[in-house]
């Protein structure tokens, strides 16, 4: 019976869980690039017009930092850009913990066994 207070994780499907989760991230922020440049082309042709109402909503909608399309573009890029790295991450973190393991292992006689 094992310890409930250990913790095991199998590096090779760790590994691959990050692999694919790296392949996710790199397809969301490919297929976001491709959205959020659509949307800026159509912002960019100001379909709600040029005239003062048409000004008025531009002004709320899309100019200043806390305008709403401007924060989803933004607020989206910055969360397709974290997710872009958490499988590489992922990986990283399991690499540098199965060699943590072998180095203790080493350290407190492991090779003896």
């Amino acid at each position: 019976m094992s310890d409930p207070n250990e913790t095991f994780v199998n590096p090779d499907g760790a590994r691959d869980g990050g692999r694919q989760l790296g392949v996710a991230g790199s397809t969301l922020a490919s297929r976001w690039a491709q959205h959020a440049a659509t949307i800026s082309s159509l912002n960019a042709s100001a379909p709600w017009g040029t005239d003062e109402p048409g000004k008025e909503f531009n002004k709320h909608y899309l100019e200043g930092k806390d305008a709403p399309a401007t924060s989803v573009l933004t607020g989206g890029k910055t969360i397709v850009d974290l997710v872009k790295v958490l499988g590489p991450d992922v990986t990283s973190a399991v690499d540098g913990t199965v060699e943590v393991d072998d180095m203790v292992d080493k350290w407190f006689g492991g090779e003896d066994k």
